[in-house]
């Protein structure tokens, strides 16, 4: 088994009994019913973008969530299925709700009509799942209501009736009588609507225990969440479908100290040594999600074996009386909550001790301890989700503030015209870098190849070359026709390189962007996946030997070539990682292009990088021990001689 680096706790997902639990529901579903796996809250604490990638894999067409954040977090990790936000939104997420093309849930007609006149303002349609409360009582349209404001809906042009849903309150209850009662009423709305000639790709219902208990709430689509993860929402589910715990709770043992009979431990002294006792000290508290009223009450597992815990339960810390165990070490693996030989502490065991519920206790794991996830034995991954790059985005102004205060930057540092005509870009590069992780290049080396003046098409030729870590067996080279796309490519984590086309309204043709050559080391890499839009091209290339080469810094080599459809007088070359060491060419016909000039622009302190100027060639250098931040870059700017 891998052995897992030193964490003070952990969480260990296991991704293949996820899988089969999967399995197990779906195979309660007829054909054609969709699932949507719930991924709310950090997938109850489970880690939402690498649970979210195995659902996808194993049949979850949707995704619930709860919020515009947790949404952006999954579209940042590459999440491209459709994204259902819950319960009501607030009025301030309803701009990226349309940008992203998230779906709302809506229960009332004032926020529809406000989604609709942000859709019909950006230029688009916005898909909704309507809301219905059938006896929740929670949100939701009344159900006394609904056909009145799901008509007034159906007017709003810029809204799409893309699903309708309800929830039940009981379904863990077999055979209820008020969840018998709820499908009725939920049954006779969608028979009114239709007569309204009003319909609904999705229609759902059905959550957990709807799933197994109640098959007429299926309808075509079901929502899956504490069941998936290996846990029960109620008791009667135990016998009625099978699904194994995905989350195991872990730390070590830290220190081992004998305390004297007669003395206190932990704070406020709520536990007295009897004995002269062995002590086990463990680097886990109610800081990382241990319940502190298991003070004096729960039990861990240690080698096999369960342990008491003695004393108060610290911010960090946390004491067990080891006297019964044999052969314990510092360095031992504890169990939390989870399996460890043929003991076993499920989460029910803590949450009935502490008068809680399994979900409270499953989303209190702490995030400071990070998901370890395990295909089988294999540790496959480590995420920390604390340092998430969604968690480190501040914004302390607001998008038009920093507007104007980059423009003026721009105008001030080059001069208006120029300012002007780069700004657009460059806004777009500095916020798409804001959340994508530390990654620094080293021999940064970039040519671009003018073609003659007189082409009708302007083919541009890029060769770029540079050092770093490779953090991905497979990566996506991309261009885009509008700077909102460009920066949705820069949330990719996937996405190595990346061109802007001039903004002409152009609609992208996959001719226009051309790979010509990718290569790492001495491997020429191939592709295996294209996607073309109308804003955007992506290429994803690999090659079976990369693998081998994660986690060690290697040579990229990537040569493009992007057709523009109109006469081009400037180029910029934006530097969006930190780079040490830069060269930067621009090869142009010498007869054909005059006034070559070159205006870089540097974040934090100003530098002085030489310029070689020759017939043909321009160059714009920096000493290769030199660092160059992010957000830096050079403008090169021509006149063409026609």
């Amino acid at each position: 088994m891998n052995r897992v680096p030193f964490h003070r706790s952990w969480a260990e997902i296991h991704l293949k009994t996820f899988a089969q639990n999967l399995n197990a529901i779906r195979a309660k579903l007829k054909p054609g019913v969709e699932l949507l796996q719930v991924v709310k809250a950090d997938a109850y604490g489970h880690g939402a973008a690498e649970i979210a990638k195995v659902a996808i894999q194993n049949g979850a067409s949707l995704l619930g969530i709860a919020n515009v954040d947790e949404a952006l977090h999954l579209y940042r990790h590459g999440i491209r299925v459709p994204l259902l936000l819950m319960g009501p939104a607030a009025e301030p997420e309803i701009p990226l709700i349309v940008e992203y093309g998230f779906i709302a849930s809506v229960s009332d007609v004032d926020f529809a009509g406000k989604l609709n006149d942000a859709a019909k303002q950006a230029g688009k349609r916005c898909p909704i799942h309507i809301e219905v409360d059938t006896g929740m009582g929670r949100s939701g349209v009344m159900f006394t209501e609904a056909r009145q404001a799901i008509q007034q809906m159906s007017t709003y042009r810029h809204l799409i009736f893309d699903g309708i849903f309800t929830h039940f309150p009981t379904s863990e209850i077999p055979d209820d009588p008020f969840c018998y009662h709820q499908i009725d009423r939920f049954s006779q709305l969608l028979d009114q609507l239709r007569q309204d000639n009003i319909h609904f790709s999705r229609i759902h219902m059905a959550n957990s225990g709807g799933i197994v208990f109640y098959p007429s709430a299926h309808f075509n689509l079901v929502r899956s969440g504490l069941l998936s993860y290996g846990h029960y929402p109620g008791e009667a589910l135990k016998s009625a479908i099978s699904v194994e715990p995905v989350m195991t709770f872990k730390t070590q043992i830290v220190q081992i100290k004998t305390i004297p009979a007669g003395e206190t431990i932990s704070y406020s002294r709520t536990y007295t040594v009897k004995k002269a006792t062995p002590i086990a000290v463990l680097p886990v508290g109610y800081g990382d999600g241990y319940p502190i009223q298991l003070s004096n009450r729960g039990e861990v597992l240690v080698r096999g074996q369960r342990a008491p815990i003695v004393g108060r339960v610290t911010m960090d810390m946390m004491l067990v009386d080891i006297s019964h165990i044999p052969q314990v070490q510092v360095g031992d693996e504890v169990v939390l909550i989870g399996q460890q030989g043929n003991q076993n502490i499920p989460v029910e065991e803590l949450a009935n001790a502490t008068h809680s519920i399994n979900y409270e206790v499953l989303c209190a794991v702490g995030r400071r301890a990070p998901r370890v996830y395990r295909t089988d034995q294999t540790v496959e991954t480590v995420a920390h989700l604390k340092n998430r790059p969604a968690d480190q985005v501040h914004q302390l102004f607001s998008t038009t503030e920093l507007n104007h205060m980059l423009e003026n930057v721009l105008q001030v540092r080059l001069n208006e015209e120029l300012g002007s005509a780069i700004y657009q870009s460059l806004l777009q590069v500095l916020f798409g870098q804001a959340t994508t992780p530390l990654d620094f290049r080293t021999n940064f080396r970039y040519e671009i190849t003018l073609p003659p003046a007189a082409d009708p098409v302007y083919p541009i030729r890029t060769r770029i070359e540079y050092q770093k870590v490779l953090n991905h067996p497979s990566f996506s080279i991309a261009c885009a026709t509008d700077t909102p796309s460009l920066t949705r490519l820069f949330e990719l984590p996937d996405c190595e390189y990346r061109e802007l086309l001039p903004q002409t309204g152009k609609v992208l043709s996959p001719d226009d962007f051309r790979i010509l050559r990718v290569q790492i080391d001495n491997l020429q890499l191939e592709a295996i996946r294209e996607e073309v839009t109308p804003q955007t091209k992506m290429v994803t290339y690999t090659h079976p030997q990369l693998a081998e080469k994660i986690g060690q810094r290697v040579e990229f080599c990537i040569e493009t070539e992007l057709d523009y459809h109109q006469p081009c007088v400037y180029f910029p070359v934006y530097l969006v990682h930190p780079v040490q060491g830069m060269s930067l060419t621009l090869r142009y016909p010498a007869s054909e292009r005059k006034e070559m000039q070159a205006f870089s622009f540097f974040a934090g302190k100003d530098k002085y990088p030489h310029k070689h100027d020759a017939p043909g060639c321009f160059r714009v250098e920096l000493p290769p021990n030199e660092w160059i931040f992010p957000n830096s870059g050079v403008l090169f700017v021509w006149k063409d001689e026609a």
